[in-house]
């Protein structure tokens, strides 16, 4: 089983890597768990990828995300939405139209902000773009709010929230090996 993670902040001390975090620390044994650093993606351009121009890193994560069995995705709220670099990751995953990687891959949404409401928006807009994208997200996101209150040393301050995560990557990880 192969798990690729996706995460949407760069910022050091980033609330939602230590969301993605809490969510792969205890997995079953076999199952491999991949970061791509979403930084290094140019931004999506589709006369360059028509042309076969957007280069090896595009190649590299489009080829990690095909070898996936599923994903976790977490992005941040910026301006009320998606980061800039988790949208991207989406769009570059995305194509091209009817070969994409993304096609049919079960995906977890997560995010951690700081604004009560704002990770509902951020998962919403995940949701419709991973939707459209081809992928199959799973039917309940997870997402904390005023993120500085909600974690302590151990994971999330609510014990019972973090059960919950616990059993969203279970769901994600049943489909994901039947397929």
């Amino acid at each position: 089983m192969k798990l690729l993670v996706l995460l949407g902040s760069n910022r050091p001390e980033s609330y939602n890597a230590r969301l993605v975090d809490l969510a792969v620390r205890d997995l079953p044994r076999g199952v491999q768990v991949r970061r791509f650093d979403l930084a290094t993606l140019p931004f999506y351009d589709e006369a360059a990828d028509a042309a076969g121009c957007m280069g090896p890193v595009v190649e590299a994560f489009r080829a990690e995300v095909a070898a996936a069995d599923a994903i976790v995705f977490a992005s941040p709220a910026y301006n009320g939405t998606l980061s800039a670099m988790a949208k991207n990751a989406i769009d570059v995953a995305s194509r091209p139209r009817g070969m994409a990687a993304l096609t049919d891959k079960p995906v977890l949404l997560l995010s951690a902000v700081y604004t009560p409401g704002a990770e509902t928006r951020v998962l919403e807009h995940a949701r419709l773009a991973f939707t459209i994208a081809g992928a199959r997200p799973l039917g309940r996101d997870f997402g904390v709010n005023q993120h500085f209150q909600a974690f302590d040393a151990t994971g999330l301050v609510d014990k019972e929230r973090e059960r919950e995560l616990r059993g969203l990557v279970s769901q994600l990880l049943v489909p994901a090996a039947a397929a």
